[in-house]
């Protein structure tokens, strides 16, 4: 895809340390746009990448400091990962929009869970009762019984770890 000058996409690319082949938008999300980019890097491989742009919706509007939250709410999430600790907080880390259009699958497991604008901590019942009413209206009460069984028993999984 021919790009100008004052392209933005074409200037972060080279922020990246590549330069743009191609952008396309990716559909489903509601009060952000998202698009992917496609690079060549200079030993001549590709990578692609994922630029999501925070906007307001009508019905929410966009806080002050959001892309800024949610950033360092990644980093904190990544440390604790590369780290094999659980996050050491007074409560739990918790999405703040936890439903089934906020979730990546690759085959039948969960690959990445996106769009972490609302994060917080607090009392992880509140993610398990957004997911219930989100999946009870979308996929009905079976599945939404069996996500909550799921997600109470990884849970006391989690609790057991904790105490032991």
């Amino acid at each position: 895809m021919p790009t100008s000058p004052a392209d933005p996409y074409a200037t972060l690319a080279q922020r990246l340390g590549g330069r743009l082949t191609r952008r396309w938008t990716l559909h489903g999300g509601v009060s952000a746009k998202v698009q992917a980019l496609e690079l060549i890097l200079p030993d001549g491989t590709t990578a692609r990448v994922v630029v999501r742009q925070h906007g307001a919706a009508s019905w929410k509007p966009l806080e002050e400091g959001v892309t800024s939250t949610e950033l360092e709410a990644l980093r904190h999430l990544l440390e604790q990962r590369e780290a094999g600790q659980e996050p050491r907080l007074t409560g739990s880390v918790l999405h703040g929009d936890f439903w089934p259009g906020n979730i990546l699958w690759q085959e039948d497991r969960i690959a990445a869970v996106i769009d972490w604008e609302d994060a917080a901590v607090g009392d992880p019942l509140s993610d398990l009762a957004c997911s219930r009413v989100e999946l009870m209206c979308a996929y009905g009460e079976a599945a939404m019984e069996a996500f909550t069984a799921h997600f109470l028993d990884r849970a006391a999984a989690t609790l057991s770890r904790t105490l032991n």
